[in-house]
């Protein structure tokens, strides 16, 4: 995790609530790139898929952003004083903005007293004072809107690399395939 990440978690924390329903590649889309027409690694196949998942998706992932649809809360100890941004998208939509309020009751926004655009979220006539919770403010949202193609074949990439070099360290270590940096560095999230 890099400085600024770090420094980043501390103000706020990001939860995955439900996970993707479906990986951003298929285990027939596997197998037909790699050639492998039985079904007796399958379970290892569908590991190096969940592998590359793991690695490329959501905060901590290499993107920094959500590849297909799934359910993440943000929490945060006080509303900011303004407009905020969600700091992992594509944010598809926001679906309820809590908090504790100074009684210590637990309240619900209506969707009119904010809006929510893409991955900022700002008040409609301020935001309501907190109690002094740790994450009194929960934002639920959804992000993902699909694994773009040129990921999808970072995926083919790296499973077909992990499939044939199985060892960590072998008669010789084997680089990562040139081409995984060079399509993540077109859709890498950078965060200052």
């Amino acid at each position: 995790m890099t400085r600024s990440r770090m420094a980043a978690s501390k103000m706020h924390r990001l939860t995955r609530i439900t996970p993707p329903a479906v990986r951003p590649l298929s285990l027939d889309e596997a197998r037909d790139h790699l050639r492998v027409t039985q079904n007796a690694e399958d379970a290892l196949i569908s590991m190096l898929i969940e592998t590359a998942e793991a690695w490329l998706d959501g905060w901590r992932g290499v993107l920094g952003l959500a590849l297909e649809p799934q359910t993440w809360e943000l929490s945060l100890d006080r509303f900011p004083a303004g407009a905020f941004c969600i700091p992992l998208g594509p944010v598809v939509s926001v679906t309820s903005v809590s908090y504790v309020d100074a009684e210590g009751a637990e309240q619900v926004l209506a969707p009119a007293e904010y809006e929510a655009d893409g991955e900022r979220v700002r008040p409609v006539g301020g935001w309501p004072s907190t109690g002094p919770t740790m994450g009194a403010v929960k934002i639920r949202f959804v992000a993902g809107e699909g694994t773009p193609e040129n990921i999808k074949h970072v995926v083919r990439l790296l499973i077909g690399h992990w499939y044939t070099n199985r060892e960590s360290v072998g008669d010789r270590l084997e680089a990562m395939p040139m081409g995984v940096n060079m399509l993540i560095d077109t859709v890498r999230v950078v965060r200052i």
